[in-house]
């Protein structure tokens, strides 16, 4: 088996792999490039044909994109300084936090949210109320104050006070 690298005119390592010898000079397509050689796409690059280290720029870079693809695990519980902490931890230090809580405000918005179940039920005992007994404002009320506060966490932009 043979080691390859495929690349593009910038640089990019797109891809990295192995086949029979007889099989590596058909694994780059048209725009594409290749080399026989073993690299890796996160510590690599390609320059004038060769394969040499990314700065670490060019690997923290890579690393914030790569894990940009796949957001931070929030529960919907945490206080901000946990919350905080997940976003730090999980772009390894990497990014503005709170411009990160910015850009991605609907996602914790969506996690922090109570179920709409809550207000749903609220609705139906609104409806129903002398079978329930209770006519479900309040429930409605503390659910609609609990939005309130998640959308006031949780702004579409900062504000500097």
């Amino acid at each position: 088996m043979a080691q390859f690298t495929i690349y593009n005119e910038n640089g990019e390592i797109l891809r990295i792999g192995s086949c029979p010898e007889s099989m590596v000079d058909i694994q780059a397509q048209e725009g594409e490039f290749m080399l026989p050689v073993e690299a890796t796409l996160d510590q690599h690059k390609v320059v004038d044909g060769q394969v040499v280290d990314k700065t670490q720029e060019e690997f923290n870079e890579y690393r914030i994109v790569q894990q940009s693809m796949r957001k931070p695990f929030v529960v919907g519980t945490e206080t901000d300084k946990e919350l905080n902490q997940i976003i730090s931890n999980h772009f390894y230090g990497l990014v503005d936090v709170v411009q990160w809580r910015v850009e991605n405000y609907a996602l914790l918005r969506k996690a922090f949210y109570l179920s709409v179940d809550n207000f749903i039920d609220a609705q139906v005992k609104k409806k129903y109320k002398k079978k329930y007994g209770t006519d479900g404002d309040s429930q409605e009320e503390a659910y609609l104050d609990q939005c309130e506060s998640v959308k006031l966490r949780f702004p579409k932009e900062y504000k500097h006070i």
